[in-house]
């Protein structure tokens, strides 16, 4: 039998207040964190973990400020690069624009999250929300959502993004498969409010597509013209 050798690392003080911000909920993490970024200005994770909190209460502005501050102490930091994507992301999303610059430029910082872990459940899914138009979406990034699925299918965000991707190439016998959870954990971790939305709005995609095949196999049955 193979024996694994486990090392442990100690962190300082520091290190572990700002490590303990990440379960923390919203309102609760959002104060902490700032309070953090007072107490330790120098420490480019602690200006990452209020980023993140910004981002989750809807201050984009406040998240991309706080996402400088980490790249500005640590300019090759992954999650730094990381949040400022997914805040240029929302508020490329708030603008309405599939031509706003800031797409472009939250790819760029995903994909340099990427580049340095490319196993990154949450880059990979950002590199896919960071495309707006399904149509120019490229091959690979829907590669991304399905590698990003694989690796978390509990998380309700990223099973939507794939059956929506599902809807989208008219794959539905897969799409109603992955569905399920969602529907089956409304009250719970799992829930996601737009589930019976998209149910309904599979199963139109199922009828059509149904009916549309009946019709191209059915017999012409109003015979030769005399």
């Amino acid at each position: 039998m193979s024996c694994r050798t486990i090392t442990l690392t100690e962190i300082s003080d520091e290190e572990a207040e700002i490590a303990l911000l990440y379960p923390r909920a919203t309102e609760e993490g959002l104060l902490a964190a700032e309070e953090l970024v007072r107490r330790y200005p120098d420490n480019p994770q602690a200006h990452v973990e209020l980023a993140r909190f910004r981002i989750e209460d809807g201050n984009i502005p406040g998240a991309l400020e706080a996402a400088d501050h980490a790249l500005a102490l640590s300019p090759e930091h992954l999650e730094a690069h990381l949040y400022k994507g997914i805040a240029l992301t929302e508020a490329a999303m708030d603008s309405a624009d599939d031509d706003d610059p800031r797409w472009a430029e939250a790819r760029d910082h995903i994909a340099r999250a990427n580049r340095a872990d490319p196993d990154n459940a949450l880059a990979l899914y950002s590199f896919y929300r960071a495309y707006p138009n399904d149509g120019q979406r490229p091959e690979i990034v829907d590669q991304a959502l399905e590698v990003a699925y694989s690796s978390v299918p509990q998380s309700p965000e990223v099973r939507s993004a794939m059956v929506n991707e599902m809807i989208n190439q008219e794959r539905y016998d897969i799409a109603l498969q992955i569905i399920v959870p969602l529907l089956t954990a409304q009250h719970g971790a799992g829930a996601d409010p737009n589930a019976e939305a998209m149910l309904a709005s599979l199963r139109q995609y199922v009828n059509e597509a149904r009916r549309e095949s009946e019709a191209e196999d059915s017999p012409d049955e109003t015979g030769p013209e005399r």
